[in-house]
């Protein structure tokens, strides 16, 4: 995982050539889930597009999400992030049919055809780690 001590660190690690109204993805290290890390100092490490906001805008959102209006993991575009709480990324997530508790027949049905994690995963639109986590709690 690459190491930044300054914004212009991370920025060189953003993807912004596409213009203003294209998502800028995070070049460094993505995690399992799809979002990008970087380390921040030390032994800090934060996501890249939470990062990115408190650059952009020059404020530290405390007790907020950073969310993707984009739906892009990897976008670091300040004009496609917002603060919200946690009840907004649910509601957000409901009317984008990524609830995952309205997911688990189809996941299971998608399963039982004989399609692996990764192809569950495309098609719901989602990291496999999060299907593999999914098919943890169904199995429990």
């Amino acid at each position: 995982m690459r190491k930044a001590n300054s914004s212009w660190e991370l920025l060189a690690l953003i993807d912004c050539e596409g213009g203003p109204a294209s998502c800028w993805p995070f070049l460094g290290h993505v995690t399992q889930n799809g979002y990008g890390h970087i380390r921040r100092g030390q032994k800090k490490t934060v996501k890249a597009h939470r990062w990115a906001y408190e650059h952009f805008y020059n404020q530290t959102p405390q007790n907020f999400y950073v969310l993707h209006l984009c739906d892009n993991r990897l976008c670091c575009n300040p004009n496609h992030l917002k603060l919200g709480t946690h009840a907004d990324n649910m509601e957000d997530m409901k009317k984008k049919g990524r609830n995952r508790s309205l997911c688990y027949e189809t996941i299971l049905e998608l399963r039982n055809m004989g399609l692996t994690q990764k192809q569950i995963a495309e098609k719901m639109n989602c990291s496999p780690h999060t299907i593999w986590q999914i098919l943890k709690k169904i199995n429990a």
